[in-house]
């Protein structure tokens, strides 16, 4: 038992040594630089140091940060000696106000519910002991007269009416506090869907001599993140497009960001960066190869290494811009937003405006009658890389109504980003068969198929507008296929696709027609599908 009193002891002490050395430090988040996947969080410290050598402790950080990617800035006489990173899994983040008002008002209605359920336990033990004592009453003709038993009767009747309507109104409060109390649950669940654990990075230093001190603290977290939206509106063919560039931020750190400086980057550093290993690529028969040898892949990428948690020279704070500020690496574009914002860690997508644009755009109308009787409304616009899009969602809207949403892929190669306002009802195009035209034959073992196709464009508009046709004739993929154009109605070929393209300008009720033909001939004794 000695023995045990003097280890106690003992440990204690050591605790208590540790814990001098160790001065515990809190630190605010003051910027985010939001990946598409993942951001990199920058916390500011300031605290008062003596001279000696001790650990500075900056706790209730995010649970889940990548060691690797600590880094610690210091200013002041001191001199940082060494940085790690560790989990603390004793310790919770405090909780945020809304979480704790959400705790309370669980609890109040969960003890509303357990209320109620006690008076339906209650009733019910009534009600079992009133059907109790009329089979009692009722089970025995002494004692009692017919006026009593008329008298029972008609109190156990009002009592059990009475029971019944308090059960139905117990029922009826008991289904609306449990449909309040699965919202709150399920709003709780969402607000703590990051992890509640913290960790804490701790610093080395020596201290000189008494000074003020000022630190920087960036790491890594995997949860969170940002997608493109857009809104694209246009007030008619003879405006600007008005182009509302938003970003979709979401987190789930188990930390708010309240009132802090948002960056936006399109880089993504959880995508492995290896320079990959080019093996030879040997041809072999493989008859008799095993399936998984002959499916291995040719190209092999080495692990990455993880470096040690950094520590960073100290220097000075930079400024921020009064605007949205634009910035292009070679790998990547940076957004600085200028408004401070507000990100609970609730994993829902919070939109950030991250700048405006107008853009001139040439608009023209476009119908692909084989496929669709609409004419839709078309901006093309030129020079659309400049204006830094990634691919992502847009909502379009002409003249103030919701039209639709699209895709914007900012992968496209060509020269202009066409965008689609929807179908006009006052261009009117259609597509009608040729029936003098069009036949069937058979020519020796062969069957020869003449097909002809005209199409007209009204313009009930009181402008003039620009229009664009497509068409196709069938290309053939086996050589007893034989497509034969014979009219293409002045149209633009693409031989490669058997596209047909007519391009008009089309004046306030002007008409327009065109026709083409071909001949498809084919064995006679198979189908092909026309």
């Amino acid at each position: 038992m000695k023995y045990f009193v003097l280890i106690t002891v003992f440990l204690l002490s050591f605790q208590l040594n540790a814990a001098d050395k160790n001065v515990v430090i809190d630190s605010k988040v003051k910027e985010a630089t939001v990946f598409q996947r993942g951001a990199q969080i920058t916390r500011t410290a300031k605290q008062f140091l003596t001279p000696g050598s001790y650990f500075l402790v900056f706790d209730e950080l995010t649970f889940n940060i990548e060691s690797a990617s600590v880094q610690v800035e210091g200013k002041g006489e001191f001199t940082i000696l060494s940085v790690s990173h560790q989990r603390n899994y004793m310790r919770e983040i405090k909780q945020s106000e809304q979480i704790k008002i959400l705790t309370d008002s669980i609890e109040v209605i969960s003890e509303e519910l357990a209320i109620l359920r006690g008076l339906r336990s209650v009733y019910q033990e009534e009600k079992s002991m009133i059907n109790t004592n009329k089979k009692i009453m009722y089970g025995t003709t002494t004692g009692f007269a017919i006026e009593d038993l008329e008298e029972m009767s008609d109190f156990f009747r009002t009592r059990l009416s009475e029971i019944l309507n308090m059960q139905l109104e117990i029922n009826q409060k008991e289904k609306r506090f449990q449909t309040s109390l699965n919202k709150l649950n399920s709003q709780l669940a969402q607000l703590k869907r990051g992890n509640n654990q913290s960790s804490e990075i701790v610093v080395e230093v020596a201290v000189k001599k008494n000074t003020p001190a000022s630190f920087v603290l960036k790491y890594f977290v995997p949860q969170a993140g940002w997608t493109p939206i857009y809104d694209i509106r246009a007030s008619g063919p003879d405006q600007k497009i008005k182009l509302a560039y938003n970003a979709q931020v979401f987190q789930s750190t188990g930390i708010n960001w309240e009132n802090v400086k948002l960056k936006l980057s399109t880089s993504n550093p959880t995508q492995r960066t290896d320079k990959p290993v080019v093996s030879p690529y040997v041809l072999r028969f493989v008859g008799n190869m095993p399936r998984g040898d002959y499916y291995q892949s040719n190209v092999r990428t080495p692990r990455a290494k993880l470096e040690s948690a950094g520590v960073m020279a100290e220097s000075d704070a930079g400024t921020a811009a009064s605007a949205t500020l634009v910035t292009e690496s070679q790998l990547n574009i940076n957004f600085e937003i200028d408004i401070p914002y507000n990100i609970p860690s609730d994993n829902k997508k919070h939109t950030v405006n991250v700048k405006n644009e107008e853009l001139d755009a040439d608009y023209y109308y476009y119908a692909a009658p084989k496929y669709s009787d609409k004419t839709l409304l078309i901006a093309s616009i030129g020079g659309w890389e400049k204006y830094q899009l990634i691919s992502g969602q847009a909502s379009i809207y002409y003249q103030g109504t919701f039209l639709g949403k699209t895709f914007i892929d900012a992968r496209n190669t060509k020269d202009k980003l066409d965008i689609s306002f929807g179908e006009d009802r006052q261009v009117v195009v259609k597509r009608t068969r040729i029936e003098d035209y069009c036949d069937s034959k058979l020519i020796g073992n062969n069957k020869k198929e003449n097909i002809g196709l005209a199409i007209s464009a009204k313009n009930t508009k009181s402008k003039s507008i620009k229009l664009i046709i497509e068409d196709q004739i069938p290309i053939s993929s086996n050589k007893e296929i034989e497509v034969t154009l014979e009219d293409q109605g002045d149209a633009e070929l693409d031989e490669k696709s058997g596209t047909l393209k007519w391009q008009f300008e089309l004046k306030p009720a002007q008409t327009v027609k065109r026709e083409f033909k071909y001949i498809v001939k084919f064995p006679k004794d198979k189908k092909v599908n026309l």
